[in-house]
């Protein structure tokens, strides 16, 4: 994909869900703390937007994706799809549909406050 084509993605993403960022690397060279799986643009992200990354979800289709997010600290939700099979099951969380991320944040913040209540 050429800068071109990424800039409509991100124009488009950015009029359906107005986000406080992008962050893509560009890079070709897989030693470049950015590039993934290095964490390096989930630690950019954390420090920009002041996140916690240990009570932080990070979803991806690829093994890639999920060495990052375990690279950074934070809990991994795989999107298991047809053409990632070698990987299923790899993730902290593994889902079939987009759907289910909002139930494992649901649980997650039910339990964040059983926690604080105890």
């Amino acid at each position: 994909m050429n800068i071109s084509e990424l800039e409509k993605i991100h124009e488009l993403l950015n009029r359906i869900f107005p986000l406080d960022a992008i962050l893509v690397c560009t890079s070709c060279d897989n030693s470049d703390f950015r590039r993934k799986p290095n964490p390096g643009m989930l630690f950019e992200a954390a420090k920009r937007f002041k996140i916690n990354l240990e009570d932080s979800f990070f979803l991806g289709d690829s093994e890639k994706d999920i060495i990052a997010g375990k690279r950074a600290g934070v809990k991994t939700i795989l999107l298991q799809t047809d053409y990632n099979t070698n990987i299923h099951g790899i993730a902290d969380y593994n889902i079939n549909t987009l759907s289910e991320v909002i139930n494992i944040l649901m649980i997650h913040k039910v339990n964040k406050i059983k926690k604080r209540r105890s």
